[in-house]
């Protein structure tokens, strides 16, 4: 279900971003080297026309590059449930309510597996960074997993609050 604010209270917030160097390079990197062939034919050629599209190029890029930026996942564990969203991508929560979790269990996930994507045993996987974080598994078995760069909180609460659901795994 989607929804535009949390409800009940708030227990949980983190906010993650694409802010990883290695990312960074490889994206820069990326974009350079896309660039160089089209300078070279731009140098090359004697009329005015290849030296528009270095600005275009450029400008697709930079669009690209920032998308990466501003791109941030928020996840929200409250009394009523469990909340994630993309944003800038999406305006309203996933929330996944409370009574219809059956399962809440600690995981690392393999590395380098960023972004949003399904994998078996782990569902719809939302993470940014690391290898850790929690699945969420519901009552009509779909499975959610979310990353978290704060996984000693995240227990803390799971173990406080969501007792009843919450299996501690350290796979």
């Amino acid at each position: 279900m989607r929804v535009k604010q949390p409800s009940g209270e708030i227990l949980f917030r983190e906010i993650q971003y694409f802010r990883q160097t290695w990312i960074w390079v490889l994206l820069i990197c990326g974009c350079l080297t896309s660039l160089i062939p089209v300078i070279v034919v731009s140098i090359s050629d004697k009329s005015n026309s290849p030296l528009l599209v270095i600005p275009l190029f450029l400008g697709i890029q930079l669009i690209n590059l920032s998308c990466f930026y501003f791109t941030r996942l928020e996840t929200i564990i409250s009394t009523e449930g469990i909340y994630y969203r993309w944003r800038p991508w999406f305006k309203k929560y996933r929330f996944l309510d409370k009574k219809t979790i059956t399962e809440i269990q600690v995981l690392k996930y393999p590395y380098l597996q960023y972004g949003y994507h399904r994998k078996k045993g782990f569902g719809a996987v939302h993470n940014i960074s690391g290898n850790k974080g929690f699945r969420i598994t519901l009552n009509n078995k779909s499975m959610f997993y979310l990353g978290s760069q704060k996984i000693n909180t995240v227990t803390n609460i799971l173990d406080k609050d969501y007792a009843e659901v919450y299996r501690y795994s350290s796979k």
